[in-house]
């Protein structure tokens, strides 16, 4: 028992009672009203109400929460403790008591009951029945009964104290939008599609944002009586609707779809009462009548009729009834539209001459021509005048940037203290060159201006000493001819022998030394890419797989031809946890090795070529390459803002394994189950693909060794890998991160506490505090040592300037830039290129492919870049004399290549200028949208949006045949049957079997102009290919 009084605001007393049997001469009193001078109500520890003049009764005063008299204390007797709810109704009656003895004003005397008291319940508030109150199972204040067939929890207050209860209580009243907090085995939350909707339950809200039926559980109820979850769903969507699987429609349809499975599944809320998923699956409805109506061009026409509501109400769930307003809407528009075009038609031939026409309604003459032609002859007098004061008056205007003032340009280097100044002057040269010739042509001497530059050259030159400055001196260890040779070491081809070849060596492979031990991978995918592996079946394997011919792969010319070295080897990748055995490999693989940068090590090269081509080719991977941190906005970041931190990922693939593929992955070096038990591989039992489980095998039978990891020369392992490593690394997030993924929009310092990249075994993660960044790189250490992956950081704590992915990453200068070692050896390399009068075509191409990644940063410098295509496909492997407008189109890409870096602190352009124009004319507008709007448009890149042709149409098209052209075309846009080993039922859009669905689809019946075909999907596509084949 704590020796202190109560912590209340009320009195509180020591009354003297000298005659206690118990030995307690002091016991412990609340004065709680005052009934007159020295007169009180006391409340005892026994919860009694006593009258008490203190003028005649010995007693000492306590203070709050004090502790009692130390000559008293073991003699007192106090309160255990005394609840707040109990001291107000103590507080009621004694004020009752007191109004009844003294003379005090009459007051009310309250009345206490029993009410609801649970916030989620409906009786919440309401008083309890007076014949339940014995049924009550009451402690103290609180209990629970049985109130029209459900158990309450009720609680005992006065009637002054319900409106104050709930006021109290109202943040924590029950919420039609939320499912509970539903837990797995693990403790982590997650619900299925079918828990989630047993517990929904469509409530009605009067203020209700949406008109017409409600989408949002019909939709859900139509896929769980379908496919039976969401990810399943959507895949059958995609293949069964004919809509191109990379197509933005798809992505869309994807993201909505798992926007929906987060809402029950992880955050657990009560989907059909929320607007906001509301307007989701409406949305869903309209993509898949879009596809519906055209798979290969979704057609959207008229499904914005519903949108003037809130959120969009043509949503893709279909109705059996069709509401009034819909139709009322839809007449109303058509109206408004024939009334438009007849007032075009009736009052267009009234407007007044246009610019440039002989006569206006005034009668006036029109005097354009004759002031084309004054303005034609003065002019012209102004330009001979001109011309011989400056001959390139007509080239440069106010602002103009070009053409440099190359003495100007490489004094300014000089001045600076550039490394070989020279390359000032020639990088000036090409980007006059490029300014100021058609075409790249070339053809005539290169323009020089002799002028003071302007404020716009000023800014050139200074970028370009900047530029110079950015990549320091050359390297000691680097020559031309050293350049180049690794420039052509990269030149790989298993036909023919690879330059950087190594011989096999066990002690150099770093992966013999290590016990990585490959896990499943499917543990460590998010739930989309874990999906494609458990459906192997239908979404790895090809199902043409069993037509392919047989391939040999390439092997170390060691291990191929010695039996006794390649068993030896694969004895190791066993010990390694890298092999097991099979009984019946589906196909075969080669190992080789190459050279590392050091010449202590080696790297394993698997030939998986034969594998790849019985799998399909792997969707296409999005990782965290450099190309993302471009678009990093720090202009309006202060100067100490910035941090990053970087690790790798040691033997990422082989950290990660598929058993029901090993088999896809073999060694051709077959031994019987007891001879591999001999040399020290268990061989009793083997795990079966097809039953998915261990197997128990004959002593005399055939086994194959195969790599269980996941091998780096397979189609599908940069993706899965890389889905992986980023997949770990957000398991333990403290807080939301930012992603950078190529063609997605990059997240911004500003809008995240940190941002994090992936490429493959490559993480980097930045952010502005130095601590959210290092709290950050703890919580992906301890994943990843949950996850048993060893992981190796480069930096011991966050740096200010750090370098990843090939660049560098500076955040006190703001700027991203590739690394500089980088760009000297390519500088050199293409010195040693220009001395050499013939050269390969693949050389170039290799050249080239470094140029293009180093321009991954600023992209427009590959527009330097024309002929050079053209030779490298003339020329191939035969050694060619370099043509003219070759040598000089590298001459330049060696110059450019220096002004590849980005200013991620450059501002915004105020003016934003949109132009176009035709063989009848041109237009240019400009207007200052302000830099947030700027901002977001400059979120999303152009090219985003353009897809590689099908490699089935790349094909027919290179090989110029138009009937196999025809024919692909045609299959590709014919509707694709869902796959029945994968999904029960064939799959239907979900939005189209809705009741919202069908009362979009039913206001568009025949003579409206937003009619759909009744046919679906089928005949759409059929007239669309009717039509197609007037191509061809």
């Amino acid at each position: 028992m704590d020796n202190r009084s109560l912590n209340i605001p009320d009195p509180q007393i020591l009354l003297h009672y000298f005659h206690d049997a118990g030995g307690f001469y002091h016991h412990h009193r609340v004065l709680l009203f005052r009934v007159s001078q020295g007169t009180w109500v006391l409340l005892s520890p026994d919860l009694e109400l006593e009258v008490v003049d203190l003028t005649t009764r010995r007693h000492r005063i306590g203070g709050r929460h004090a502790p009692l008299p130390d000559d008293i204390a073991d003699e007192c007797y106090i309160f255990d403790e005394l609840p707040k709810a109990e001291l107000e109704r103590q507080r009621r009656l004694a004020k009752t008591m007191g109004a009844i003895l003294g003379d005090a004003e009459s007051v009310d005397v309250e009345s206490i009951g029993w009410y609801g008291a649970d916030p989620s319940s409906k009786k919440f508030g309401e008083a309890l029945p007076n014949d339940l109150v014995g049924d009550i199972v009451a402690l103290g204040q609180h209990g629970v009964v049985q109130w029209d067939d459900n158990f309450e929890f009720v609680r005992e207050m006065g009637s002054s104290e319900v409106e104050k209860f709930r006021e109290e209580k109202k943040d924590s009243l029950g919420d039609a939008r939320l499912l509970g907090d539903h837990r797995d085995a693990q403790g982590k939350r997650h619900m299925t599609l079918q828990d989630a909707l047993t517990l929904m339950s469509q409530e009605k809200f009067d203020d209700w944002s949406f008109s017409g039926p409600r989408a949002t559980k019909e939709y859900l109820t139509s896929i769980r009586d379908g496919p039976g979850d969401l990810l399943s769903y959507h895949t059958g969507w995609v293949r069964a609707s004919g809509v191109a699987p990379n197509s933005a429609i798809s992505h869309e349809h994807k993201n909505l779809i798992e926007t929906l499975r987060l809402g029950f599944s992880k955050d657990q809320l009560d989907l059909s009462n929320l607007c906001s998923f509301e307007n989701i699956c409406r949305r869903l409805v309209v993509l898949e009548i879009a596809a519906s109506r055209n798979p290969s061009a979704p057609d959207f026409t008229g499904l914005d009729v519903v949108t003037e509501a809130p959120i969009s109400q043509h949503g893709q769930a279909q109705v059996s009834t069709v509401t009034s307003w819909v139709t009322e809407r839809l007449k109303e528009r058509a109206q408004i539209q024939k009334q438009s075009r007849l007032f075009k038609e009736e009052f267009g031939k009234t407007k007044k001459a246009g610019y440039g026409e002989e006569e206006d309604q005034t009668g006036t003459k029109n005097k354009w021509r004759r002031k084309k032609k004054q303005d034609k002859d003065a002019g012209g007098a102004a330009g001979s005048a001109g011309a011989s004061m400056d001959q390139f008056q007509d080239r440069r205007r106010h602002g103009d940037p070009f053409p440099l003032n190359l003495d100007e340009v490489t004094g300014r280097a000089v001045d600076g203290g550039v490394f070989e100044p020279q390359r000032a002057r020639w990088i000036g040269d090409s980007l006059n060159r490029l300014a100021l010739r058609d075409m790249n042509s070339f053809s005539s001497p290169i323009l020089l201006s002799a002028r003071q530059p302007t404020v716009v050259q000023d800014f050139v030159m200074d970028r370009i000493v900047d530029s110079l400055l950015l990549h320091g001196d050359k390297p000691v260890d680097v020559t031309a001819e050293s350049a180049l040779a690794d420039l052509q070491a990269a030149e790989i081809s298993y036909d023919g022998t690879p330059n950087n070849l190594a011989n096999y060596d066990p002690g150099k492979l770093k992966v013999l030394r290590s016990r990585v031990q490959p896990k499943r991978i499917t543990k460590f995918l998010p739930p989309e890419p874990a999906k494609l592996v458990e459906h192997y079946e239908s979404q790895i394997i090809s199902p043409e797989h069993e037509n392919h011919d047989s391939f040999s792969p390439y092997w170390d010319p060691q291990l191929r031809f010695d039996k006794a070295k390649r068993l030896d080897f694969i004895l190791r990748l066993h010990r390694s946890g890298l092999v097991s055995l099979r009984k019946s490999p589906k196909s075969f693989i080669g190992a080789f090795f190459v050279k590392k940068k050091t010449p202590d090590a080696i790297r394993m090269v698997l030939d998986c070529r034969g594998t790849n081509q019985l799998h399909q080719p792997p969707p296409t991977t999005r990782l965290g390459s450099a190309r993302g941190y471009a678009d990093l906005d720090l202009s309006d970041e202060p100067l100490e803002s910035g941090w990053g931190i970087e690790a790798d990922v040691n033997d990422a693939f082989y950290n990660f394994s598929i058993p029901e593929l090993t088999h896809y992955f073999a060694f051709n070096h077959p031994m019987t189950a007891s001879e591999w038990t001999k040399v020290g591989i268990n061989g009793d039992s083997v795990y079966d693909p097809q039953l998915r489980q261990m197997t128990p095998t004959d002593p005399d039978e055939i086994l194959f060794p195969c790599v269980e990891a996941v091998p780096m020369g397979w189609s599908w392992a940069l993706f899965l890998c890389n889905e992986a490593v980023l997949n770990i690394c957000r398991s333990n997030a403290p807080w939301v991160d930012g992603i950078f993924r190529e063609k997605k929009v990059a997240p911004q310092m500003r809008d995240f506490k940190t941002s994090i990249g992936v490429y493959v075994d490559n993480i980097t993660v930045i952010g502005r505090s130095k601590d959210d960044v290092e709290l950050r790189a703890q919580s992906i250490a301890e994943a990843f040592r949950a996850a048993d992956i060893p992981i190796t950081w480069t930096q011991h704590e966050p740096v200010k300037s750090l370098e990843s992915v090939g660049c560098a990453l500076d955040f006190e200068r703001k700027t991203l830039h590739n690394k500089p070692k980088r760009i000297w050896k390519f500088h050199l390399a293409t010195r040693a290129i220009l001395r050499r009068d013939k050269v390969k075509g693949k050389l170039l191409q290799i050249w080239a492919g470094h140029f293009t990644s180093l321009c991954a940063l600023t992209p427009w410098g590959l527009s330097c870049l024309q002929d050079l295509y053209r030779f490298i496909e003339v020329a191939k492997v035969k050694r060619m004399k370099l043509w003219p407008s070759v040598r000089r189109e590298i001459k330049v890409a060696s110059a450019v290549v220096w002004m590849t870096w980005r200013d991620l602190a450059a501002p915004f352009s105020k003016v934003v200028e949109v132009d176009d124009s035709s063989s009848s004319g041109y237009a240019l507008v400009s207007c200052e949208p302000g830099v947030e709007r700027i901002r977001t448009a400059t979120k999303v890149h152009e090219k985003w949006r353009f897809i590689a042709m099908p490699e089935c149409l790349k094909a027919a098209a290179v090989s110029c045949d138009s009937k196999a052209f025809e024919e692909k075309l045609l299959e590709l846009l014919g509707p694709v049957a869902s796959d029945k080993k994968e999904l029960a039922k064939p799959v239907t859009s979900a939005g189209l079997t809705t009741e919202y669905g069908r009362m979009v689809l039913d206001s568009m019946q025949e003579g409206s102009w937003l009619r759909i075909s009744k046919d679906g999907t089928g005949a759409n596509v059929q007239v669309l290919v009717q039509q197609n084949r007037s191509i061809f």
